[in-house]
């Protein structure tokens, strides 16, 4: 709620800074090993040895927006996780999945509305407060980016977080 108050009250430092996004995604999902265990889950990634995708970006804000993702995936996720990073079209663009019941397409279009919770997820670990992908989607707004989902009810939901690259430094 704090954040959430302080987003409301435009009170909250963003300091941009151009970073790895390759290396933050990693370092942030790597995190949740333990809880991925725990729930016995397997986290799938392609990210080691990636090229750096460089995006300028609020490195302690990305890692919250990627710190919620994984856990929203982690709730709803049968047997797996996906982490991806990749450079497209100008963008950095991240990706988090799961394989969980998915979000019904009446509910796509709100799930990053606060306190907005789909109730198809009797698979959930837990329950959330609803304000963790709104918080997502407005962080990504303040960094210059925005957030999407894709989902498929029965097969899992994706979560693109969609960022601006780094300007290319001169050589």
């Amino acid at each position: 709620l704090l954040h959430v108050a302080r987003i409301d009250a435009d009170r909250f430092d963003l300091t941009p800074v151009s970073a790895d996004v390759v290396a933050l995604v990693t370092g942030t999902v790597a995190r949740f090993g333990p809880e991925l265990r725990d729930a016995g889950l397997v986290l799938h990634h392609s990210l080691d040895g990636t090229d750096p995708v460089v995006a300028l970006v609020d490195v302690d804000r990305l890692a919250q927006v990627v710190a919620n993702l994984t856990t929203n995936a982690i709730a709803f996720a049968r047997t797996a996780v996906w982490a991806d990073v990749q450079a497209v079209d100008g963008e950095a663009r991240i990706q988090i999945s799961d394989d969980g019941p998915g979000i019904p397409p009446e509910s796509l279009g709100r799930v990053f509305e606060r306190l907005y919770q789909a109730d198809n997820q009797p698979t959930r670990r837990g329950r959330g407060s609803g304000l963790g992908l709104a918080i997502v989607a407005e962080l990504a707004a303040r960094m210059g980016g925005r957030c999407e989902v894709t989902s498929v009810e029965g097969r899992g939901t994706t979560f693109t977080v969609r960022l601006p690259l780094a300007p290319a430094r001169p050589a």
